[in-house]
Order: structure tokens, then sequence, then C-alpha cells
């Protein structure tokens, strides 16, 4: 259930509502996604500010597992999101 005062947002993957924040844990999943120190250079888009399908996949592993989503191959094929 959203709670947009402490950050959380309802999002749909497939058949399956969620609710995510972008709290320190998915700051964390995001930074070892992309391997880098920071959130900031996570962000990084390139010269011309673009985000490629694969950046975005990554951005999105990182914020599910944060939020404590196991993504388990069964659970990506069931979110038919990948």
């Amino acid at each position: 259930m959203s709670n947009k005062v402490r950050g959380y947002s309802d999002v749909t993957l497939g058949s399956e509502n969620l609710s995510l924040c972008l709290g320190l844990g998915a700051l964390a999943e995001i930074e070892s996604e992309f391997n880098v120190e920071s959130f900031e250079e996570a962000l990084n888009f390139g010269e011309n500010g673009r985000v490629s399908a694969a950046r975005l996949l990554k951005f999105m592993k990182g914020l599910l597992r944060g939020n404590g989503i196991e993504l388990t191959p069964s659970r990506l094929k069931e979110l038919n999101a990948w």
C-alpha cells in the first residue's frame, strides 16, 4: 500500500502489485548492482542523458532486492517484467 509521506509507491509488475521505497537498503542494492560507491554514480546516464534498457533493468533489480523482494528465476518469470 502506497504511503507517499514515507516514500512508498505502488508499482505493478506483471500481475503483481508491489509497494516500493527508495530507502537505504534499496540505495545500497542499486550501488551494488552498478558496482559503484555512491548512488550518484549509478545515475550516470551518459552524455546524451538517456537511459538504456539494460541500465533500467539493473536499477529495478536493485530496487526490488532492496525492498526485500527475492529475484529467483521463477519469480522473474512470474513478474513477466524481464
